[in-house]
C-alpha cells in the first residue's frame, strides 16, 4: 500500500514538456490530472495525501484561471469515488481468499481421489459376474450351537420348545383363525344396528343408556330396548377375553380354535336375537338360547392353558 508523502504517477498526468501546447491548460482538468481507481486507493490509505499532498499539487499545476476550477472538480472527484473505496480496498482480500481456496483444494484432492477409486472399485465388483465376486463367510456362534436352537413345529407335538428359546410357526390354516376373529367385529356392529333400531321405536333420546323401569314396565318397545342395550353390554364384556384365547390357542391347534370361535360368534348372535324378542317373554328368557357360546368360549380357554403349561413342562 501507500505510506508518506504522495507523488503522483507520470502515468496519470500530462507532460511537463507540454506547457507551450495550446491545449495544456485545458488538459489541466481533474479528469486528466488524476486517475479515478487510483485516487480511491490514496483517499482510503493516507488521508495526508489527499488533504495536503495531492490537492496541493492539482492546484500548484493548474494555474492562473484553471486553479479554481481544477481544485472544485478534484474535491468533487474525490467525494464521488470514495462510496467506490470499499470494493477496491477488498481486493487484496479476495486475493487472500482465493489463495485459500487453492490451498484447501490441494488438501482436498488426495481424498477426492481416494474417493473416486473407491467408487471406481465398488462398480466394478458389481458389475463382476457373481462366481467372481468376494464373498465373506458367514459368522457361527460357536458359543451356543445346536443345543438352544428351537425344534421345528409338528403337528404331533403341537407347540415344541426347549427352556431357553421359545419358536412357533404359523401354519396356512391360521387363516382361519383370522377369518374367526374378523366376525367377531362384524357382530358388533350388528349389536350396535340392533340397539339402535329399538332405541328409534321406543323414542329413548341420547344420552341415556337405558329406559326407566315405570317407561320400560309399560312399553314394550322401550323394554326391548332395554334388553337389546344389556346384550350388547355383554358382548363386549366377553369379546376381549375371547379374542385373546382365539388367537393364542390358534396358533397350535388353528382349524379346532377357529371352528370354536365361530361356534361362540354363532351362539353370540342367538343370545341377542333371543334376548330382545318378546316371544319368549319378559325376564331375558330368550337369552337362553344363545348359551350354546359358552361352549366355544370356554374350550378357547381350555386350549390357550393347554398351550402354556406345554410350553413350560416341554410337551
Amino acid at each position: 500500500m501507500f505510506s508518506g508523502n504522495f507523488t503522483p504517477s507520470s502515468r496519470i498526468l500530462p507532460s511537463q514538456t507540454n506547457k507551450n501546447d495550446a491545449d495544456y491548460q485545458l488538459r489541466l482538468d481533474a479528469g486528466e490530472l488524476v486517475d479515478n481507481r487510483y485516487l480511491n486507493i490514496v483517499l482510503q490509505v493516507n488521508s495526508q495525501a489527499k488533504h495536503t499532498g495531492l490537492r496541493e499539487w492539482v492546484k500548484k499545476q493548474a494555474q492562473g484561471t484553471h486553479a479554481k476550477m481544477a481544485t472544485a472538480r478534484f474535491d468533487k472527484v474525490a467525494k464521488d469515488q470514495e462510496a467506490e473505496a470499499d470494493t477496491v480496498m477488498n481486493e487484496p482480500q479476495e486475493t487472500a481468499r482465493n489463495s485459500l481456496y487453492s490451498n484447501h483444494k490441494l488438501h482436498v484432492a488426495p481424498w477426492l481421489s481416494l474417493g473416486l477409486l473407491y467408487s471406481y472399485i465398488t462398480m466394478h465388483i458389481n458389475q463382476a459376474p457373481p462366481s467372481q465376486r468376494p464373498t465373506r463367510k458367514p459368522r457361527v456362534n460357536k458359543s451356543r450351537k445346536s443345543q438352544n436352537q428351537a425344534l421345528p413345529f409338528n403337528r404331533k407335538n403341537h407347540i415344541a420348545a426347549d427352556m431357553s428359546t421359545v419358536s412357533f410357526t404359523l401354519s396356512q390354516d391360521y387363516g382361519y383363525v383370522i377369518l374367526a376373529a374378523a366376525s367377531t367385529f362384524v357382530l358388533n356392529t350388528i349389536h350396535g344396528f340392533n340397539t339402535g333400531k329399538f332405541r328409534k321405536a321406543a323414542c329413548i333420546a341420547y344420552p341415556a343408556a337405558y329406559a326407566s323401569n315405570e317407561v320400560a314396565k309399560d312399553n314394550d318397545d322401550a323394554y326391548r330396548f332395554n334388553c337389546a342395550q344389556r346384550a350388547h353390554a355383554n358382548y363386549t364384556e366377553n369379546h376381549t377375553s375371547v379374542l385373546a384365547t382365539l388367537l393364542i390357542a390358534g396358533v397350535g391347534f388353528p382349524r379346532v380354535a377357529a371352528g370354536l370361535g365361530a361356534t361362540w360368534v354363532v351362539g353370540r348372535y342367538l343370545y341377542m336375537t333371543g334376548y330382545s324378542n318378546l316371544a319368549h317373554g319378559r325376564g331375558g328368557k330368550g337369552r337362553y338360547r344363545g348359551m350354546v357360546s359358552y361352549i366355544g368360549q370356554l374350550g378357547l380357554l381350555g386350549l390357550t392353558v393347554y398351550s402354556g403349561l406345554a410350553l413350560v413342562m416341554g410337551w
